[in-house]
């Protein structure tokens, strides 16, 4: 049986809500197949492998990875630290390090790869920061801070801020997500600009929830509310591109915008241009849960990741690759993973995956 079903979005640099920290699941050995590479001694850390699964491998433990633009190497954030590493797992060198540090969330990095951008919590007090660095030498280029503490849950979570790089220019967009209590959503945008290394604030009309970039206009997308505005190049000129959301909107996740689908995707669900919910067909309650790990630049292809746990306690992920609106059972599958990944990450070229088991991993 066959119903329309909402999503849990798991794109890399764009996941935007805390969760409290779990170990990986229990079970197999996290090794895809078909494919050639070796089967890891672990359960838990940080792999990479061909979309088919094949040349599997272990980069090292549970970590925050961001694939540098070429699928040739990535980024790493540790609790307090930064590295470079190739695919294959030679040449890792520290790009950054800040022993203050407590821990380094939603690592992303720009379209020329120049500039990596995350949140960052410091150890002694809890303050929590967005912080932009130059990935050539690791210079510190921004440290805004965003919240002054960002450990809540007695120590279970952690705040970030809503990160987004525009598609193909090195600016990246920011704003505080909200926590009853701890911090409100405000109207401040705090936008970088990679050629001239500075960065401003460009007010809206109301508080923001979430951002995108338009992939083909660069415009910056806000979602307030029930709304997404679309805000112009020198943060002025604001129209509502989005009316009225159904449903409502959906707070601090992960917004991405469709254009060639004539769509966009927020929170756990896929909307049309009116607002009205438009959801790829998913498995009843019985089937596997889904992640989407990427959608094409066209908006028409997905690849999602649906895990399980079997009864025997072994866990499997499949990769799934199909489109916008296709019943699952459609959909073709990549790889299997017997593990169930916190994170999955497409390189930009999409010919290989960074996934992470254990560590802290957002909800």
């Amino acid at each position: 049986m066959w119903r329309r079903w909402g999503l849990v979005l798991a794109l890399g640099w764009a996941v935007a809500a805390s969760g409290a920290p779990r170990a990986g699941l229990a079970g197999a050995r996290p090794v895809a197949e078909p494919g050639a590479g070796k089967a890891p001694p672990t359960n838990e850390g940080t792999f990479v492998c061909k979309l088919d699964g094949a040349d599997l491998l272990r980069l090292g433990g549970p970590t925050v990875p961001a694939w540098l633009p070429g699928g040739k190497q990535l980024l790493l954030a540790t609790s307090n630290s930064l590295y470079r590493i190739g695919a294959d797992g030679t040449g890792k060198a520290l790009v950054y390090q800040d022993r203050a540090l407590a821990i380094i969330l939603g690592l992303c990095v720009s379209p020329s790869g120049k500039f990596a951008a995350a949140s960052v919590v410091r150890a002694r007090d809890g303050a929590g920061a967005v912080r932009v660095w130059s990935v050539a030498d690791g210079k510190l280029l921004v440290n805004d801070a965003v919240y002054e503490k960002a450990v809540v849950d007695e120590g279970a979570r952690y705040l970030r801020a809503v990160l987004a790089w525009a598609p193909r220019r090195d600016r990246l967009a920011w704003v505080p997500m909200e926590y009853v209590g701890v911090s409100k959503r405000t109207r401040g945008v705090k936008v970088f600009d990679g050629e001239t290394a500075r960065w401003s604030t460009w007010y809206l009309e109301r508080p923001v929830e979430s951002l995108a970039w338009h992939p083909e206009r660069e415009t910056l997308l806000a979602a307030t509310g029930e709304t997404i505005t679309e805000v112009d190049d020198n943060g002025r000129a604001q129209t509502a591109l989005v009316p009225s959301i159904m449903g409502g909107g959906a707070g601090d996740s992960p917004l991405v915008w469709l254009p060639k689908s004539d769509a966009f995707y927020w929170g756990q669900g896929f909307y049309g241009r009116g607002g009205q919910p438009m959801l790829p067909e998913l498995p009843d309650n019985d089937g596997p849960a889904a992640k989407v790990c990427w959608v094409a630049p066209d908006g028409r292809h997905l690849l999602l990741a649906t895990s399980r746990v079997r009864d025997n306690g072994e866990c499997e992920t499949d990769l799934l690759l199909g489109g916008l609106g296709s019943a699952l059972n459609t959909f073709r599958r990549t790889c299997r993973l017997t593990c169930v990944p916190q994170q999955v990450f497409l390189s930009v070229d999409g010919a290989r995956i960074a996934y992470v088991v254990g560590g802290y991993v957002p909800d």
